[in-house]
């Protein structure tokens, strides 16, 4: 085997099954430390592949990328709902004609259908005080 262009031994280190790949990595770290200390002199120990960092970087960008899309989607739903902070307070204080007279809401004048005391669709007008707006 050749390492930078010069002879060297291989040793490979593998994880058995259902092992922790980070635990592994920070248990060879400190093993590596100790036998560098104890090596004759004129030999050297390299790392060639380090898998438990790969992972570890793996899991850093995962997280980072869940955080950004937390914020992206409240910052989305906060915009859409017309949540800004100070609307929660703006809409509490508001009357209450003003609330009904929500676009989203039918109001009772507008109602050409006649009250059925069996149905469930909203366009049949079966009350006559709207519900509160959804927003």
């Amino acid at each position: 085997m050749q390492y930078n262009g010069a002879p060297a031994v291989g040793i490979a280190v593998s994880m058995e099954d259902g092992g922790n790949i980070l635990a592994l990595g920070e248990d060879l770290k400190k093993l590596t430390a100790q036998l560098r200390e104890d090596l004759p002199l004129g030999m050297e120990l390299h790392e060639v592949s380090n898998q438990p960092a790969v992972v570890q970087h793996s899991i850093h960008d995962f997280v980072e990328t869940l955080a950004i899309a937390i914020v992206i989607v409240l910052a989305v739903s906060f915009l859409s709902l017309d949540c800004a902070p100070g609307s929660l307070s703006r809409a509490a204080s508001r009357s209450s004609s003003q609330a009904h007279s929500s676009a989203c809401m039918p109001s009772a004048s507008t109602c050409t259908k006649s009250p059925s005391a069996h149905s469930s669709s909203p366009s049949d007008c079966s009350s006559t005080t709207p519900s509160s707006p959804s927003r």
